[in-house]
């Protein structure tokens, strides 16, 4: 009994200093990148070291949890807790103060106005972003998820970054919004509150009322940030030179799908701007509306290439595309599991409810796969082959591909 117990403490120690080892190494690694690039002039990447703590049970040596949390800017997050070091990129996001992951969850996609996930089956696509170093949400009012979100965050300690929006233009709508946000979602703070799809200058002398209540409660610390979502150049434009304007959410991919009033070089100009201006640039739509999937790589690549974008928010509506896309940001290589699982899912067009029935789409489908019906597109599955090509042909952005 005595060499059992003897050969049981061996072993405890020697998982010890393994630990610690690991540790040392750790920061001897963090120090060494530090001292490298100040040598190389490149201060953006100089790592302050954190706290690392260390969690034994009893002489089991059943956990450990050791985190580095490093960088003045961005940062790296080692979290040996889920299947080994993670890699997550953080920044902060303009003159805000708030740190937010490269990567954004997109809630549109799991909500009732696309795929329409269960609320417990939204959260668990949720809950593996945030495991896998996720901490941005983006939200509105209209996509239908607070419930999702509410689920997923339910009894974790460290919350995660959530904007969300609404469409209200006076001052009473603004703060019900508000309410229904803090009360739905289940928080006291909202991160960061913006004015929903915003089109024009004017329509954002339209809405100064309700700005003005979100200014009021961001100085009474119910919001930390106030912004404004757009598809439209213009609108960068004006909230650039808006010292009101925190945050700023615009339509960015290559292909330019979905912006309202010119190409995509000239929204990038503004987007420059704004972004030199301090406000907070956290784009959508890198995937057009999932029009462009089939060029995946080289639409994250055009985003993750441009300097004055602080995080990219990506719809996300399954664990699987949770982990593609957690890799592609973070530089590694997909699971080929992963991979295969995602050519396998069955993808379809999906048509939102504010289709005009232009019937633009259908002159540019050349598969004769679109019709207008009752004034709106419907679209025949067996004649589609999910191009996307109708989505670029859409003024409205009401196609996409899910």
């Amino acid at each position: 009994m005595k060499k059992l117990s003897g050969f049981i403490w061996n072993i405890w120690k020697t998982t010890r200093t393994l630990k610690i080892l690991l540790v040392c190494e750790l920061i001897s690694q963090s120090l060494e990148l530090n001292r490298k690039t100040e040598i190389e002039g490149d201060s953006s990447h100089n790592f302050q070291m954190g706290v690392v703590p260390f969690i034994y049970m009893d002489y089991t040596c059943i956990c450990s949890c050791i985190i580095v949390s490093v960088r003045q800017k961005d940062f790296l997050q080692y979290d040996l807790v889920h299947k080994g070091a993670l890699l997550m990129k953080y920044i902060e996001l303009g003159q805000t103060g708030i740190r937010v992951s490269r990567l954004c969850f997109g809630g549109l996609i799991i909500g009732p106005l696309q795929v329409n996930l269960p609320v417990k089956q939204g959260a668990e696509v949720i809950k593996k972003a945030l495991e896998l170093g996720v901490n941005f949400i983006d939200t509105a009012e209209l996509y239908g998820t607070y419930a999702h979100i509410r689920e997923a965050i339910k009894g974790i300690s460290q919350k995660p970054v959530i904007s969300t929006k609404c469409y209200a233009y006076t001052a009473e709508g603004a703060r019900e919004s508000v309410e229904k946000a803090r009360r739905e979602l289940d928080i006291d703070v909202i991160d960061i509150f913006m004015m929903h799809e915003q089109e024009s200058r004017l329509t954002l002398k339209g809405h100064r009322a309700a700005l003005e209540y979100y200014l009021d409660a961001k100085a009474k610390g119910i919001i930390r940030a106030v912004g404004v979502s757009t598809h439209n150049i213009e609108v960068v434009e004006a909230c650039a030179e808006m010292p009101e304007i925190d945050v700023i959410h615009p339509l960015v991919n290559k292909a330019g799908i979905g912006i309202g009033d010119g190409t995509v070089e000239e929204m990038l100009a503004a987007i420059k701007k704004a972004y030199e201006n301090g406000k907070g640039i956290f784009s959508m739509k890198p995937l057009g509306g999932g029009n462009l999937l089939p060029s995946y790589k080289e639409c994250m690549d055009f985003v993750l290439g441009i300097p004055y974008i602080h995080s990219v928010a990506v719809g996300m509506q399954s664990i699987d595309e949770v982990i593609m896309n957690v890799k592609v940001f973070n530089g590694e290589k997909v699971p080929e599991e992963v991979q295969a699982a995602l050519r396998k899912k069955h993808r379809k067009l999906h048509i939102d409810y504010w289709c005009e029935g232009c019937g633009k789409c259908v002159m540019r489908c050349g598969q004769g796969a679109l019709s207008i019906v009752d004034g709106k597109a419907v679209p025949d599955r067996e004649k589609c082959v999910l191009c996307g090509y109708c989505g670029s042909a859409c003024p409205q952005f009401a196609i996409k591909i899910n």
